[in-house]
C-alpha cells in the first residue's frame, strides 16, 4: 500500500497517526465533481492498485463543499453556520475500493485575520466542544483530538470500511470535473 498526496503537511500528519505506508508526493489529482465518495473512489481508481487516497470536504449546513479550496473566499458568507469536516480515504487494492471515513461537526467562523502558515479551513472551523478554531488547537498541540483525518487513518489501521466498491462497477465519470466553475460558487439563502 502507498499513500498518494502533494500535501507535506498531511504527508507529516499521517505520519504522526502510525499510518507505516509508502508515502508517495503527487501532484492534485483531477477530481470529479460529485459525491465525497464519487471522488475518492474515481480518485483511487485512477490511481490504481495499491493506492490509498485522500478526500476532504467541509459539509455546511448539510451540503457538501467538494471543491474548498476554490470556495474558501465565500466561507464568510456562512459564518456562524453547522458545519462538517469529513476525510474520506480510499484504498484500491485491485479487486475492490474500500472507503473509511471520518468527520467531526462543529462551527464555521469568519476571522478577521488568518495566519499564513494556516491549514487548509483549518481557521474557520470551531470542533463542537471547543471554544478555539482547528488553528488554534493545532498551535496548542491539540488538534489531533478532534482530527477527522485521524478518525478516518484509525478506521484504516483497523480495516474497518464505511462502504466498499468493486473495481470493475466503477464506470468512467462523465460528469462534469471540479475546477470547471471556480468562478461560480452556489450561493443559498442562510438557513436558520
Amino acid at each position: 500500500m502507498f499513500l498518494v498526496t502533494s500535501n507535506p503537511r498531511k504527508r507529516r500528519e499521517y505520519a504522526r497517526f502510525g499510518l507505516d505506508l509508502d508515502i508517495r508526493p503527487g501532484e492534485d489529482l483531477p477530481e470529479v465533481h460529485g459525491t465525497p465518495a464519487e471522488v475518492a473512489i474515481h480518485k483511487a481508481k485512477a490511481v490504481g492498485t495499491g493506492a490509498v487516497v485522500e478526500d476532504t470536504v467541509i459539509i455546511v449546513d448539510g451540503h457538501p463543499w467538494v471543491d474548498i479550496k476554490w470556495a474558501k473566499q465565500h466561507l464568510k458568507e456562512f459564518e456562524g453556520s453547522r458545519v462538517e469536516w469529513q476525510v474520506t480515504l480510499a484504498h484500491n487494492d485491485g479487486e475492490k475500493i474500500d472507503l473509511f471515513v471520518g468527520s467531526i461537526s462543529g462551527v464555521l467562523v469568519y476571522p478577521e485575520t488568518v495566519r499564513p502558515e494556516s491549514f487548509g479551513f483549518d481557521a474557520y472551523f470551531i470542533p463542537d466542544g471547543f471554544d478555539c478554531t482547528l488553528d488554534e488547537l493545532e498551535l496548542a498541540g491539540r488538534k489531533d483530538e478532534v482530527s477527522a483525518r485521524k478518525l478516518a487513518t484509525q478506521k484504516l489501521l483497523d480495516r474497518t470500511p464505511d462502504q466498499s466498491v468493486e473495481v470493475g462497477a466503477v464506470e468512467e465519470w462523465t460528469g462534469e470535473w471540479q475546477g470547471q466553475h471556480r468562478a461560480q460558487v452556489i450561493k443559498r439563502p442562510r438557513m436558520r
